[in-house]
């Protein structure tokens, strides 16, 4: 018998904690494509919900912009 693999992350786990995201993700902003991946990860930043840490090389040229706010 194969093992179940949920589609989604757990759901009480401790904040540091990253998984593979099981999709296809991509995001866009008035239209434009910013990133395109299937090698994001769910990243608990606080207890309860994560956030998607999507790799930098699967973020379209140009979407990120330094604005010089971070030394």
């Amino acid at each position: 018998m194969t093992e179940y693999t949920p589609d989604y992350p757990a759901m009480i786990v401790p904040v540091g904690q990253v998984e593979s995201v099981p999709r296809r993700i991509r995001g866009f902003v008035a239209g434009r494509l910013v990133f395109d991946t299937v090698r994001a990860r769910y990243v608990w930043l606080w207890p309860g919900y994560p956030q998607y840490c999507v790799p930098r090389d699967d973020i379209g040229e140009g979407a990120l912009v330094d604005e010089g706010g971070w030394s």
